[in-house]
């Protein structure tokens, strides 16, 4: 087998000598490296425990312990006395890794580990197991909060949180300061939207979800809070300008865009639409950047649907510009020319989204007085949250990881568990590192409390950008962007390795996706927006298979993409001997169309939790029989009884029996209907034997 194009770099990642953050694209056999090195490190260290392995899934916990051991089976296998040698089939990475698990068994035999029988010795958990792990060895505790259920959808019991809030604060009386005060808070908040009380409703839950972010942050100052703030949005209006194509000089599609929607606005029938308020706003000569943000999110609305999803271009008509002009409506087509190349731009569709739904905050001095009320109000939700958590003895993610937190202390403040960690932590590996959280790299980060720059401890850091998919867990891919700019976590540094080979995808699949994505992504990382570039990949695998796109027009259906993909379908089939086809999708619901599609022509399939067992004729008479049986009464599941196919009587024969006698029993009714004529019965033989089969 020959060499990998990155192999100088995988050799790099298994010197133990050094600290590595690698960003390893998929199919890039980041589990494989990740299982040498934790094999390389077991040959070294006095004791299994040393080592910490830390994913973020069961699955990936389960494959990476069951991987190590297993090549510790194999090492063993292979050294036994008159055993034939373990088959490595030219695999450079199988034969390292049994290499190293001779070495890792040899060390075994010198400290009496007996891994063979005790793999439960090897930590590998996921970050949550960790924090549980962690919790159950605090006696504060461990006792009160690492039994307890960690949610897997924890946002029906933030909104409990927020309701219970509004009733608590609703009852509060003068005497009751704080409540009072927080009382007082909200009103302002409510008098802020306008009163809207859902609309702060949803606020505070999606608050909820993501505090990780501003728990820690509630004492900031005003000051400083209005400088970050400032410079983020000077960075988004920055990113939004650039994704539409403004040049450095203000012109560019953004430009002439802007200036044919100020004209189409000037006179339309409604004047609260977005392209009448653009065009207002656009007329008081906008210089803050305030004023610019504002612009570029009345611009973006108009590009939007009801349903926040990016308007096609058919809809950039006269319609969405009601009384325009003649004159005036002839700019339309202009204007439709230029979000038709921004709406085939997954960049520019996704940063008009982006504005349209982050509407401006003016970071004038007097939004101190409303900045103070959201962290008063903030704060009495989050304590809402904790004693829903107590209460029902069940805990969030976020929960477990900031209680573990606590549990660990600091390097000035020490908890016991943490002291406990520093004498036995030697090594810590971590996958999916691309999908930390905040709290969690925290927690990382105080693993290493005390850690030496010049010492023998290490730190090794998986993961891809790229694939970064726990945004709903308050995962910060910025995180490893910043790991990677500052070169250090805590006091270790850090050298950053990228791996380049795909071990699993074909070379014409691969040279597919570079060409494509290389465009789509963003040019350049960016931490605070999470901005990820594309890292091309090199093909290990053979030649094989071919990529092509059968595009469809925007204004396309779900039953044309059903159409198309059975042609080819049909194609494959004729083309094929004994084709294996798959059919993938973004999700169950977009599959439905298919999978009419496909039983309409005959073609036989496999889906999996696609076609609902609710929705099928079958299953539902099969729930009539079981209502009728259950409940005589359900008039509604007997009639469906009849109108089923062992029956099959019609909507005339079925009033015929019944019409006439909204209350009477239908099993008896079904007696009386096989005495009249067949010319109002015709299915009478099906109707007697439905009866005696119920009798």
């Amino acid at each position: 087998m020959t060499r990998p194009a990155d192999a100088s770099q995988r050799a790099e990642a298994l010197d133990l000598t050094r600290s590595f953050i690698v960003q390893a694209p998929a199919g890039s056999g980041k589990t494989e490296l990740l299982t040498q090195r934790f094999l390389k490190l077991l040959a070294r260290v006095d004791r299994p425990e040393r080592i910490l392995a830390i994913t973020f899934t069961r699955k990936a916990t389960r494959e990476m312990h069951e991987r190590i051991v297993r090549r510790l089976h194999q090492a063993h296998k292979g050294m036994q006395p008159g055993a034939q040698p373990v088959q490595e089939n030219g695999d450079e990475h199988e034969r390292l890794a049994i290499e190293l698990a001779r070495a890792v068994l040899q060390r075994d035999r010198e400290q009496g580990w007996q891994l063979l029988k005790n793999p439960g010795r090897l930590r590998v958990y996921t970050i949550d197991g960790l924090c549980v792990q962690l919790l159950a060895r605090d006696p504060e505790r461990g006792s009160h909060v690492a039994g307890r259920s960690v949610l897997e959808d924890p946002k029906p019991l933030y909104r409990r949180a927020v309701q219970n809030l509004f009733e608590h604060l609703g009852q509060a009386t003068a005497a009751e300061a704080q409540s009072a005060a927080a009382r007082e808070a909200l009103v302002r908040l409510l008098v802020h939207l306008d009163g809207n009380a859902p609309a702060l409703q949803d606020l505070l839950v999606s608050m909820l979800a993501v505090r990780d972010q501003w728990t820690r942050k509630m004492g900031i100052d005003s000051a400083t809070l209005q400088e970050v703030l400032q410079d983020r949005q000077e960075q988004e209006l920055a990113h939004f300008r650039t994704a539409l194509g403004a040049d450095t000089a203000g012109a560019g599609p953004l430009a002439a865009a802007m200036h044919l929607v100020a004209a189409l606005g000037q006179s339309l029938d409604d004047p609260g639409c977005a392209a009448a308020e653009f065009s207002l706003a656009t007329a008081q000569k906008p210089g803050s950047l305030a004023d610019g943000l504002r612009l570029a999110h009345l611009f973006s609305k108009l590009f939007l649907t009801a349903g926040d999803a990016a308007r096609k271009p058919g809809g950039i008509s006269r319609s969405l510009f009601k009384g325009v002009s003649a004159a005036d409506a002839a700019l339309i087509p202009e204007l439709k020319a230029i979000y038709t190349q921004w709406f085939e731009t997954a960049g520019a569709t996704a940063a008009l989204q982006r504005m349209a739904l982050t509407p401006p905050v003016d970071l004038g001095t007097d939004n101190t007085a409303l900045r103070d009320d959201i962290r008063q109000v903030l704060a009495h939700t989050l304590a809402h949250l904790h004693l829903l958590f107590a209460g029902q003895g069940v805990a969030d993610f976020q929960f477990m990881a900031e209680n573990a937190l606590e549990c660990l202390g600091d390097a000035d403040n020490p908890g016991q568990v943490l002291l406990d960690e520093d004498v036995r932590l030697e090594h810590i590996l971590m996958d999916e590192f691309q999908d930390t959280s905040n709290t969690q790299f925290e927690l990382l980060s105080r693993l290493m409390a005390g850690w030496e720059a010049e010492g023998s401890r290490s730190l090794f850091l998986v993961g891809d950008p790229m694939q970064s998919i726990y945004r709903f867990r308050e995962a910060n891919v910025g995180l490893f962007i910043d790991v990677v700019q500052r070169g250090r976590v805590a006091d270790i540094p850090l050298h950053y390795r990228r791996l380049e080979s795909n071990f699993r995808s074909s070379r014409e699949i691969v040279d597919w996706v570079n060409r494509q994505f290389n465009d789509i992504f963003p040019k350049h990382n960016e931490r605070d927006s999470g901005a990820v570039s594309y890292a091309h990949t090199h093909a290990e695998v053979g030649p094989g298979g071919q990529v092509q796109v059968h595009p469809l027009g925007p204004d396309s259906s779900d039953q044309d993409e059903a159409r198309l993909a059975v042609e080819l379908i049909r194609q494959a089939q004729a083309e094929l001997q004994q084709p294996k086809i798959a059919v993938l999708a973004r999700a169950r619901s977009h599959l439905a169309a298919l999978a009419q599609a496909l039983t309409e022509q005959g073609i036989e399939f496999e889906a999996v939790k696609v076609d609902s067992l609710a929705s099928r004729p079958v299953v539902n008479d099969l729930l009539a029989i079981t209502r009728a049986l259950i409940h005589p009464a359900d008039r509604v599941a007997w009639l469906a009884l009849l109108r089923a196919p062992w029956c099959g009587l019609s909507t005339r024969e079925l009033h015929r029996l019944a019409g006439e006698d909204p209350r009477g029993d239908l099993f008896e009714l079904m007696r009386i209907a096989l005495d009249l004529p067949d010319d109002e019965i015709s299915r009478k033989p099906q109707l007697r034997r439905l009866q005696r089969t119920l009798s």
